[in-house]
């Protein structure tokens, strides 16, 4: 879980670039209460480096994104928020191992 803080309503981009294809990754985007906002998955055998994408406008208020692994071997991801219509970019810095 990485907690994301969105301070005006605004427009908010999150992407995830997974590195291993024959992973099957879920990126999902929640409220501060816990209810899914969002979700999208990279289906295993998807490219290499098959990029998510959620796309939203979002109040201000404090949001929780979710990656997971469902199936397949252990993968690096990079994950990325950008915050704003000029791309003001805030970033969830991670580069960990996904639990399998």
């Amino acid at each position: 879980w990485k907690m994301l803080v969105v301070e005006d309503l605004d427009m908010v981009r999150i992407r995830l670039v997974v590195a291993e294809p024959t992973t099957e990754v879920v990126l999902g985007l929640y409220d501060v209460y816990g209810k899914k906002l969002e979700e999208t998955r990279k289906p295993a055998g998807a490219q290499l480096a098959a990029r998510l994408e959620i796309h939203r406008r979002l109040n201000a208020g404090t949001f929780y994104l979710r990656v997971r692994a469902e199936k397949g071997p252990k993968t690096t991801y990079s994950l990325r928020t950008d915050i704003g219509a000029f791309g003001e970019e805030e970033y969830v810095g991670d580069d960990k191992a996904l639990p399998e």
